[in-house]
């Protein structure tokens, strides 16, 4: 069974299919098509033992790496700020907090900081299930569009 290619009809903005798109969008895939070509043309290029000469240094250095964690962690951290070397672990710390207790110990402040949400995985589960209605749902202004663009160009 061929694979169908994606309708992007109903969340494209602005479909009009214009021809200065389409020309170019044909040169972008003749140009992909064209580094494609010459990375496997590149890649047949290399001899075998040359190939898994390369296999066997990226596995060094996986090892390498792993092997220096291992030292940062039992022996410390290295930095070399001239030369531009470097064997750092950092420490990065993110802050959650308990909306009940800054409710109760602050209740003013908490009003300005606490935010309730509603889970958007488990709402629309009840809408693919048919228990809620999106069409509904804006109607009686339950949900709010907010809108973000991205670009598909394959």
């Amino acid at each position: 069974m061929e694979k169908k290619n994606t309708d992007y009809s109903a969340s494209a903005v602005n479909l009009t299919n214009p021809e200065t798109v389409a020309s170019y969008l044909t040169i972008y895939h003749t140009d992909c098509q064209s580094l494609a070509d010459l990375q496997a043309q590149a890649a047949a290029c290399v001899p075998p033992d040359l190939q898994a000469k390369i296999r066997d240094y990226q596995q060094s250095l996986t090892n390498a790496q792993q092997y220096l964690r291992t030292l940062i962690d039992s022996d410390g951290s290295y930095q070399d700020i001239e030369r531009g070397i470097y064997a750092v672990k950092q420490r990065k710390v993110s802050i959650s907090y308990n909306p009940q207790i800054l409710r109760g110990k602050h209740p003013a402040e908490a009003a300005l900081v606490i935010e309730e949400m509603v889970n958007g995985t488990k709402l629309a589960g009840l809408i693919k299930g048919g228990l809620l209605d999106l069409a509904t749902l804006k109607a009686e202004g339950s949900s709010k569009e907010t809108e973000t663009f991205t670009y598909i160009i394959k």
